[in-house]
């Protein structure tokens, strides 16, 4: 299963949910799910991810490699079996270009109907990690726990 986190610029949230995604594959032992991270914008393509967002992945013991914000094309929606958003603004964007039959918001997977807040605006980048942790572990629970690896069972779309 290949699963790739959208964002409006690739800068914060979308990495932020890609690295703590990896650890948690990684202390799962899941070795057979890939996950990447893309923007809907062209705001930050090229730019590593921000300051404030390493740090906060820091403080929380996830690892994290040098990343490049990168635009999202139709290969990546082609070849993703989710492609997972962060925000409603974020998923009617990506519906309009792409279909929606791949698109779902990540607080879904715990069933939750909301954003994750972006800390570009809120400056809090604590909440949003403890949102995109939350929205996390329960689909590394899913997938751990031999759910089926697709967007009904996983996001419940």
């Amino acid at each position: 299963m290949e699963i790739v986190f959208v964002c409006h610029g690739n800068y914060c949230r979308s990495p932020m949910a890609e690295f703590i995604m990896k650890h948690k594959l990684a202390r799962a032992g899941i070795s057979d799910v890939k996950v990447w991270s893309r923007a809907l914008h062209t705001d930050e393509i090229g730019s590593d991810m921000y300051g404030k967002a390493k740090q906060t992945l820091t403080a929380h013991g996830i690892p994290f490699s040098r990343h490049t914000a990168t635009l999202m094309t139709e290969s990546d929606v082609a070849r993703a079996d989710a492609v997972v958003v962060m925000d409603g603004y974020n998923y009617r964007d990506a519906v309009r270009r792409y279909g929606n039959e791949k698109i779902v918001m990540l607080r879904w997977a715990e069933g939750i109907d909301d954003d994750v807040d972006d800390p570009w605006y809120t400056r809090d980048f604590e909440r949003t990690y403890r949102e995109i942790d939350s929205a996390l572990g329960a689909l590394a629970d899913k997938l751990a726990g031999g759910a089926e690896r697709n967007l009904q069972a996983l996001f419940g779309k």
